[in-house]
């Protein structure tokens, strides 16, 4: 996953100011014409291999270390997030409040935000993903 409007935008100052420009440094790769031309496909091409990486990951951390393990493998992981969304698009999950929080409603738009966030910050995320996914899944 990779978009950065940033670097696009410093990359063509970069390119129309060579004269004030000395050193740049870009942390993130965007195709440039992709980008000026509205078509952002290359930006979310890996985007598939990253979620599959978050069932790898999983399945490989066991059920002590993520709390949506299935012991039938990635697959099977998959199929816990795939039906937790057709749920919760169905019938939104409330949940009472907690921890100083006052009570929520957790809709498919809430989690499909949060798988979006963490393909692209999977190291944060994914954990964060994991719990959610599981207890959500559970009723809790």
């Amino acid at each position: 996953w990779a978009y950065s409007y940033g670097t696009v935008t410093g990359t063509t100052f970069a390119a129309m100011y060579l004269e004030r420009v000395k050193r740049l440094i870009v942390d993130g790769i965007c195709d440039p014409n992709a980008m000026y031309s509205g078509l952002w496909a290359t930006s979310i091409q890996d985007t598939d291999k990253i979620i599959t990486r978050f069932f790898d990951d999983c399945y490989k951390a066991g059920p002590n270390e993520c709390p949506l393990y299935a012991e039938k493998g990635p697959a099977s992981i998959q199929a816990i997030l795939e039906s937790t969304l057709e749920s919760l698009n169905k019938t939104p999950l409330a949940v009472s409040g907690a921890l100083g929080h006052g009570p929520e409603v957790i809709t498919f738009s809430d989690v499909m935000r949060l798988v979006k966030e963490a393909v692209y910050s999977p190291i944060d995320l994914f954990p964060v993903l994991a719990d959610l996914v599981a207890d959500v899944s559970s009723g809790n």
